[in-house]
């Protein structure tokens, strides 16, 4: 079972076929992150971006073919740092009560 964090919309849970159906038609690649409620996983994008004196600089939300990505407000307020587009939570058994309260689901 995986949280389905949209931008768009109330979070769900979702069985992994679901899961896994929607995360392909989102981005083909995904990064995680281990977080205290289990592991994130968000799209990866082909950023904007220039490169200066000091490096690379990302243009997020802004991709680099034009257009951007949304922030998830959601998930940013939940997790405490910026996320953009839909993501998914593997949830820590132990955490499931506890985000189901904070999710009203």
């Amino acid at each position: 079972m995986y949280y389905y964090l949209s931008v768009n919309d109330k979070p769900l849970k979702l069985e992994d076929k679901e899961t896994f159906i929607k995360m392909d038609e989102i981005s083909s690649q995904w990064e995680d992150e281990i977080t205290p409620y289990g592991k994130l996983l968000m799209g990866v994008f082909d950023w904007d971006f220039t490169t200066g004196k000091l490096g690379i600089e990302l243009k997020i939300p802004n991709l680099r073919n034009g257009g951007s990505i949304a922030k998830n407000e959601t998930a940013t307020s939940f997790f405490g740092f910026d996320i953009f587009g839909d993501c998914f939570l593997k949830p820590n058994e132990n955490k499931i009560k506890e985000i189901d309260n904070k999710f009203n689901i």
